[in-house]
Protein backbone atom coordinates (compact mmCIF):
# COMPACT_ATOMS: atom_id res chain seq x y z
CA UNK A 1 0.00 0.00 0.00
CA UNK A 2 1.31 3.47 -0.72
CA UNK A 3 2.59 5.02 2.46
CA UNK A 4 2.68 8.70 3.21
CA UNK A 5 1.98 10.67 6.35
CA UNK A 6 -1.60 11.75 5.65
CA UNK A 7 -1.35 14.09 8.67
CA UNK A 8 1.17 16.23 6.75
CA UNK A 9 -0.04 19.18 4.75
CA UNK A 10 -0.43 18.14 1.13
CA UNK A 11 -0.44 20.52 -1.81
CA UNK A 12 -1.77 18.23 -4.55
CA UNK A 13 -5.18 19.80 -5.16
CA UNK A 14 -4.59 20.61 -8.81
CA UNK A 15 -7.43 21.99 -10.87
CA UNK A 16 -5.60 22.05 -14.20
CA UNK A 17 -4.20 18.50 -14.32
CA UNK A 18 -5.14 17.06 -17.72
CA UNK A 19 -7.41 14.07 -17.35
CA UNK A 20 -9.52 11.79 -19.43
CA UNK A 21 -12.72 12.64 -17.54
CA UNK A 22 -15.76 13.05 -19.75
CA UNK A 23 -19.03 12.25 -18.04
CA UNK A 24 -22.48 12.93 -19.45
CA UNK A 25 -25.24 13.54 -16.92
CA UNK A 26 -28.63 12.01 -17.69
CA UNK A 27 -32.04 11.77 -16.07
CA UNK A 28 -32.26 13.62 -12.75
CA UNK A 29 -28.49 14.37 -12.95
CA UNK A 30 -28.92 16.18 -16.31
CA UNK A 31 -28.44 19.68 -14.79
CA UNK A 32 -24.75 18.76 -14.30
CA UNK A 33 -24.28 18.72 -18.08
CA UNK A 34 -20.86 17.43 -19.15
CA UNK A 35 -18.37 16.82 -16.33
CA UNK A 36 -14.71 17.10 -17.31
CA UNK A 37 -13.02 17.28 -13.89
CA UNK A 38 -13.30 15.01 -10.89
CA UNK A 39 -11.37 15.36 -7.62
CA UNK A 40 -11.38 13.16 -4.52
CA UNK A 41 -10.35 13.18 -0.89
CA UNK A 42 -9.46 10.27 1.34
CA UNK A 43 -10.44 9.29 4.85
CA UNK A 44 -7.54 8.11 7.00
CA UNK A 45 -8.60 6.86 10.43
CA UNK A 46 -6.16 5.85 13.17
CA UNK A 47 -8.23 2.76 14.05
CA UNK A 48 -8.78 1.49 10.52
CA UNK A 49 -6.00 0.29 8.26
CA UNK A 50 -5.81 1.83 4.82
CA UNK A 51 -7.43 4.76 3.06
CA UNK A 52 -11.05 4.94 1.97
CA UNK A 53 -12.88 7.20 -0.40
CA UNK A 54 -15.44 9.33 1.29
CA UNK A 55 -18.15 11.42 -0.36
CA UNK A 56 -16.88 12.30 -3.83
CA UNK A 57 -17.63 15.88 -4.94
CA UNK A 58 -18.39 16.72 -8.57
CA UNK A 59 -17.16 20.18 -9.58
CA UNK A 60 -15.44 22.51 -7.12
CA UNK A 61 -14.55 20.28 -4.14
CA UNK A 62 -15.45 22.98 -1.60
CA UNK A 63 -18.71 24.03 -3.32
CA UNK A 64 -19.65 21.00 -5.44
CA UNK A 65 -22.42 20.85 -8.02
CA UNK A 66 -23.12 17.33 -6.73
CA UNK A 67 -21.75 14.83 -4.22
CA UNK A 68 -21.61 11.05 -4.63
CA UNK A 69 -22.24 8.87 -1.56
CA UNK A 70 -22.17 5.16 -0.86
CA UNK A 71 -19.93 2.42 0.37
CA UNK A 72 -16.87 3.38 -1.62
CA UNK A 73 -13.58 1.56 -1.50
CA UNK A 74 -11.76 0.71 1.71
CA UNK A 75 -8.12 -0.21 2.38
CA UNK A 76 -7.01 1.19 -0.95
CA UNK A 77 -5.95 2.05 -3.36
CA UNK A 78 -4.83 -1.51 -4.20
CA UNK A 79 -8.22 -2.86 -3.15
CA UNK A 80 -10.22 -0.04 -4.78
CA UNK A 81 -10.76 -1.61 -8.22
CA UNK A 82 -14.32 -2.86 -8.38
CA UNK A 83 -17.92 -1.78 -8.89
CA UNK A 84 -19.75 0.58 -6.52
CA UNK A 85 -23.41 1.65 -6.54
CA UNK A 86 -23.60 5.30 -5.53
CA UNK A 87 -26.28 7.85 -4.81
CA UNK A 88 -25.66 11.38 -6.00
CA UNK A 89 -27.18 14.56 -4.63
CA UNK A 90 -27.21 17.76 -6.66
CA UNK A 91 -26.73 21.13 -4.94
CA UNK A 92 -30.54 21.64 -5.14
CA UNK A 93 -31.06 18.32 -3.22
CA UNK A 94 -32.13 16.33 -6.33
CA UNK A 95 -31.09 12.68 -5.96
CA UNK A 96 -29.73 10.43 -8.72
CA UNK A 97 -28.05 7.03 -9.00
CA UNK A 98 -24.92 5.86 -10.75
CA UNK A 99 -22.56 2.90 -10.79
CA UNK A 100 -18.84 3.64 -10.54
CA UNK A 101 -16.34 1.08 -11.81
CA UNK A 102 -12.78 1.70 -10.63
CA UNK A 103 -10.27 0.10 -12.99
CA UNK A 104 -7.04 1.16 -11.26
CA UNK A 105 -4.92 3.90 -9.76
CA UNK A 106 -1.82 5.86 -10.76
CA UNK A 107 0.42 8.69 -9.62
CA UNK A 108 2.76 9.39 -6.72
CA UNK A 109 1.07 8.28 -3.50
CA UNK A 110 4.31 8.50 -1.51
CA UNK A 111 5.21 12.19 -1.66
CA UNK A 112 3.51 15.05 0.17
CA UNK A 113 4.26 17.26 -2.85
CA UNK A 114 3.88 15.03 -5.90
CA UNK A 115 4.54 16.14 -9.45
CA UNK A 116 2.37 13.20 -10.52
CA UNK A 117 -0.65 13.46 -8.16
CA UNK A 118 -2.49 10.45 -6.75
CA UNK A 119 -5.46 9.49 -8.90
CA UNK A 120 -7.78 6.64 -9.77
CA UNK A 121 -9.65 5.95 -12.98
CA UNK A 122 -12.56 4.02 -14.43
CA UNK A 123 -16.07 4.64 -15.71
CA UNK A 124 -19.64 5.43 -14.68
CA UNK A 125 -23.00 4.10 -15.84
CA UNK A 126 -26.53 5.11 -14.89
CA UNK A 127 -27.34 8.80 -14.41
CA UNK A 128 -23.63 9.61 -15.00
CA UNK A 129 -22.07 7.92 -18.03
CA UNK A 130 -18.49 7.90 -19.30
CA UNK A 131 -14.84 7.63 -18.34
CA UNK A 132 -13.16 9.44 -15.46
CA UNK A 133 -9.77 10.07 -13.89
CA UNK A 134 -10.18 11.48 -10.38
CA UNK A 135 -7.33 13.52 -8.91
CA UNK A 136 -6.53 13.78 -5.21
CA UNK A 137 -7.48 17.06 -3.54
CA UNK A 138 -5.96 17.38 -0.07
CA UNK A 139 -8.37 20.17 0.86
CA UNK A 140 -11.13 17.58 1.32
CA UNK A 141 -9.12 14.85 3.10
CA UNK A 142 -10.32 13.78 6.54
CA UNK A 143 -7.77 12.54 9.08
CA UNK A 144 -9.01 11.09 12.37
CA UNK A 145 -6.12 10.59 14.78
CA UNK A 146 -7.84 8.90 17.71
CA UNK A 147 -10.01 5.85 18.25
CA UNK A 148 -12.26 7.31 20.91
Amino acid sequence: MPETDWNEEHVDCLSDWPTSTKLEAKGPAAPLGTVTQMLFGVLNQACIEGLSLEPIPIGDPLMPKAVLYGTVADCGPEQWPGVYDLEGVLADDTHFFTTMTIDGYAGDWLSADPLDPPRFFGSFSGDLVGAFEAIHCAAIDVVINNCG
